[in-house]
């Protein structure tokens, strides 16, 4: 979610993107005397016909994140107590070892269509991420699309779409290790 501030010649709007919030939630509501009680207006129907309460309760949580991610030294100590006694030191983890870098077999992929290439690591291996590399005769920008490039169960799998008018190759990669 983004904020983004309009200031006016004597108003400041905050307009959060992807949550409408009814601005007169937020205006300190004219509460005129009648009879010597006074008497809160009804601020009307919201979004969707929501009344403000109803909006609030609905958009309040992401109002808050918005505000702690664009100032978080400002809001966080409103959400924050003071700190607990330090904790016991954890177990040393397991760690990684020989970590490499496992290439596909390579796709040679045929103007006008597309092909996926595939790297998987070893079975006493973990996957941590993945890619791609172009190899053989040089392209043109443009010539070529990846359409995928994603960790597949415990494969990564890549698909180009060639665009030009020469065969391209599509290698992908996994980077891997064992664990302990």
């Amino acid at each position: 979610m983004q904020i983004r501030t309009f200031v006016g010649a004597s108003a400041a709007a905050v307009l959060l993107t992807g949550a409408f919030l009814h601005p007169q939630a937020f205006a300190a509501p004219f509460v005129p005397a009648t009879a010597g009680r006074a008497e809160a207006p009804s601020l009307g129907p919201g979004p969707g016909g929501m009344d403000c309460e109803e909006c609030l309760e609905q958009n309040f949580e992401r109002y808050l994140d918005a505000l702690l991610a664009r100032k978080p030294a400002k809001y966080k100590k409103l959400f924050q107590g003071d700190p607990g006694p330090e904790g016991p030191r954890g177990e040393t983890g397991p760690g990684l070892r020989n970590i490499r870098k496992v290439l596909g077999p390579g796709t040679s992929v045929a103007p006008g269509t597309e092909g996926t290439d595939v790297a998987s690591c070893g079975p006493d291996e973990v996957m941590l991420s993945g890619g791609f590399n172009y190899r053989g005769e040089s392209f043109e920008p443009g010539e070529q699309t990846i359409s995928a490039s994603s960790m597949v169960g415990d494969e990564w799998h890549v698909t180009l779409v060639n665009q030009g008018t020469k065969p391209l190759e599509v290698v992908a990669f996994a980077v891997c290790a064992q664990v302990g």
